[in-house]
């Protein structure tokens, strides 16, 4: 679920944001060692490659490498603290292994909230183009809320797609 929110916002939202914003920035913003104007598109293209292609997945790759190793091959929780045992060693067992989870689990609030503000705003400007329903600040957080209601009932429900 965290990974769909992260990358379904980052696609839907950045994915078309930054090539319009590169193509028709007259700033100057973005364009590394001071190239044209005149190739504002393919900076345009590049830079949204670079932020959504392989550099952007290598993060979810790591961590999900990382995870898989530590849990499946050598025994210990699926728990971002698995991942520090080269450095810490069995000492991620213990206490010392709470503020890495905790670290772990606010990086995480953080990642969702910003995909779930710049998600309802998206839909709020959808409604609004659809219906003429002005996206004030209000309509933002009721469908904040009517979209958290949604993923909450189908995390607690048991109910899935399969079965």
């Amino acid at each position: 679920m965290m990974f769909a929110a992260g990358i379904g916002i980052g696609l839907l939202f950045f994915g078309v944001l930054e090539p319009v914003y590169y193509n028709f920035s007259e700033s100057g913003a973005g364009r590394p060692l001071g190239i044209n104007i005149a190739d504002k598109e393919y900076i345009g293209i590049v830079g949204t490659i670079h932020h959504w292609g392989l550099e952007g997945w290598a993060v979810y790759a790591a961590v999900g490498l990382s995870l898989g190793i530590f849990s499946y091959h050598y025994g210990f929780p699926l728990t971002l603290r698995s991942a520090f045992v080269p450095l810490l060693g069995e000492r991620v067992r213990g206490a010392r292994g709470h503020p890495i989870d905790t670290a772990a689990v606010f990086a995480t609030l953080f990642g969702l909230t910003t995909s779930l503000g710049l998600g309802a705003g998206q839909v709020a400007a959808g409604l609004n183009e659809i219906f003429g329903i002005t996206p004030t600040p209000a309509v933002t957080v009721w469908l904040i809320i009517g979209i958290t209601a949604i993923a909450l009932g189908s995390s607690t429900s048991g109910d899935g797609c399969w079965g």
